[in-house]
Formats: structure tokens, sequence, C-alpha cells
């Protein structure tokens, strides 16, 4: 395959569990060093990029850093090289995927009316300043400023693969959007809309790809809290699938879609209250596989992160170890080994040090399950 842009190499890093925490310290990183080398033949590119990262000891944070870059990149090359088809036109697989998702909201008793689905240079007034990728305008956006329902893409914000997965979620929202509302598309809908978004892109997406791009989003480390608002929504909802099923997610989807938002809000106001049983919902359709990537993504460890040599030096230590021969043998530089060995006691409470000994060691669960995370920003 050709790489012709940074946008393909986007797109497959949040299709791909990465070990960093964030990925879009990881994708600003690592831009500057695609650009040198694209476009050209993918091996090229990952072997011209990866070369860039080379180091040597002794290893310290910015040398385990690109190690740990390297490494994340070369998962990323394995990902491309399985859903290489699937990198395309990202208009043309928006088009393609609205049908899909039509054909597939009928069948949940929800058709859509009169929605719309285009690409714009910006959003139209009064959101021009808005910062997002995708957006649904709604039946108040209609009579109060005159935008079309349905859901506008930012150009510049267009990948392949990713562009459709978003649709899915605003699609949810389309929904809830048939009557006309002063009600906010927040909260409790949101949460909706990730769960039912997530299941909808099942339709045009292998399940790992979908739910490792909504980790990306949805779990990756930020600093506007904003995005922490999508997470807890996703929790709350989560805890209505876990007693009512999809049955009664989509119950509510079909109150909404006749009645409005207000349907949603009275639903989200009782679950404020902790009241979470007699919603007068229907309750069904429990489906294991999806049960357990629920639960995994509601208790996803979110603070275990730490700095990169930490990070690597986790993957080395086992209990007994001495501190001063481990450093020594594995080539780290001796002071910041000190301190990062330190930070996975304090910072993390994964390991235990006592004089010269690791007497207890905890990481290799979260290394395994890539919950215990590499941080970036502070590196750069």
């Amino acid at each position: 395959m050709n790489i012709q842009n940074f946008q393909t190499i986007k797109a497959i890093a949040y299709c791909t569990r990465l070990r960093c925490s964030s990925i879009n310290s990881f994708l600003e990183y690592l831009e500057p060093y695609f650009v040198s080398h694209i476009p050209g033949d993918t091996n090229k590119v990952f072997h011209g990029v990866t070369s860039s990262l080379i180091f040597s000891e002794p290893i310290g944070q910015k040398e385990a850093l690109q190690s740990l870059l390297a490494r994340d990149l070369r998962d990323i090359e394995t990902n491309l090289e399985r859903i290489a088809n699937r990198i395309e036109d990202p208009e043309t697989q928006i088009k393609r995927s609205f049908s899909t998702y039509s054909k597939r909201l009928n069948g949940w008793s929800v058709p859509l009316s009169s929605v719309s689905v285009r690409v714009e240079e910006r959003f139209p007034e009064p959101y021009t300043n808005i910062d997002a990728w995708a957006m649904n305008f709604d039946v108040y956006d209609e009579q109060e400023f005159g935008i079309p329902r349905g859901v506008i893409f930012r150009r510049d914000y267009l990948l392949p693969i990713i562009s459709p997965f978003l649709l899915a979620h605003e699609l949810i929202h389309c929904v809830f959007s048939e009557v006309y509302s002063h009600h906010l598309a927040r909260g409790l809908e949101e949460g909706l809309c990730e769960i039912l978004g997530l299941v909808l892109s099942y339709e045009i997406l292998d399940k790992d790809i979908s739910q490792n791009i909504l980790i990306n989003f949805r779990l990756s480390e930020s600093t506007a809290r904003i995005w922490q608002i999508y997470t807890e929504a996703i929790r709350q909802a989560a805890q209505l699938y876990a007693r009512y099923g999809f049955k009664g997610l989509k119950h509510i989807l079909r109150l909404g879609h006749d009645k409005g938002r207000k349907v949603v809000k009275e639903i989200e106001g009782r679950l404020m209250h902790g009241h979470y049983r007699n919603l007068g919902l229907d309750c069904g359709e429990f489906v294991p596989d999806f049960d357990d990537f629920l639960s995994f993504f509601i208790s996803y460890p979110q603070s275990l992160i730490v700095s990169p040599l930490s990070y690597c030096i986790a993957e080395k230590i086992n209990v007994g170890d001495s501190v001063k021969k481990l450093v020594n043998h594995q080539g780290f530089e001796s002071e910041q080994a000190f301190k990062a060995l330190q930070e996975l006691q304090d910072q993390v409470f994964l390991v235990l040090i006592k004089d010269d000994r690791i007497i207890s060691d905890e990481t290799k669960l979260f290394l395994e399950t890539k919950t215990l995370r590499y941080k970036i920003h502070k590196i750069i």
C-alpha cells in the first residue's frame, strides 16, 4: 500500500490499542517524523520513521520514550496491513455508511426523516467557532437558524474509517432531534449515543476495531474536562444497559424519537436521584461479549499512567531483584531509573521496594492488558 498522507496514519492509530496514555500527544509528537517520509510505500514509511527513533544506552526518559513510540508504531503498521482495504475516501465511506445505518435504524423502529449528511469547510452560524469533528443539527437549529437537519462533518477533520464510525454516534443524536426542544444534547443522551452508536458501527467495522476507536476517544488522557463528560455519560448509560439490556436502550430510543429529548431528560433525572429501577422500560437482549466490553470500559483504571522510563522498568523487574543490579544490567541511566522506580511505588503503587530489593511487583497484569500506560507530553 502507498501512504499518501498523515491522515491514514492517524486513522489507523485510532483503530489500534496503544501503550501511550494520550493518542493526541502521540500523533502530535510523530507527525513531523512522518511528513518527511510521506508519500511512500508502507514499509518504507514506517521503517524510515522508526529508524529515526533509534537510541543508545544509557536509557533515560528520552530513550525510553523513543523505544515505546517505536513499539506502538509497529502495532499500527501491523494493523494497517490487516485493514488496508478499508482505507478509502472518507466522504465515500460516510455516504455508504449512512445508507447502511439508516436501514438498521429502521429495523429498530426509529426511521430518520429529512436528515442529511454533508461535509463542509466549517459549521454554520452560530456554531462556527465550535471545534468539533462532526455535529448534529436538529429541528431547533432548523427553525431558529435555518440550518437543515442532519449531520455536518468538518472537512479538515475527515478521516477514513473514523468519520463513518462517528456518523453512527451522530445519527443516534438525530433520533432524539425529531421534536423541537431547548434541551441540550448532553448527559445521558451522549452515553446512549456512544453505546448505541458503537453497536451501529458494527454494521461496517469489525467489533475490535470499533471498540479500539471508542477506547482511544474516551479513555485517552486529556486535559480538557469536556471529554471526561463523555466517559461519565457512557458509565451512566452502561448501568442502564446492565439493568435493561438493548431492549431498554432501544425503548428509550423509540420514546425519544416520538416525544423528543424531554423523555431522556426525565429518565436522566431519575438516574441522578439514584433511581434505576421501575423506569417502565422493556428489558432483555443482553449480549455476553458486549457485556464484557462495557464492564471492561467502565472499570478501566485511568489513573495508571507513568513516565516512559517507569514503563520500561516495569517490564524488566521481578520480585527479589536487586535494584542496583537491575539498573546496571539493563543499561538504564542510574539517577533517572531510581526516580522512575520510586514513581512506580509512590505514584501508582504497583511495586514495593525495601532497601535494595523489589519485594512486590503488581505491574505485569496491567502491562499485559495495556492498562498501564506511558505519558508523552512532559517528555516532548
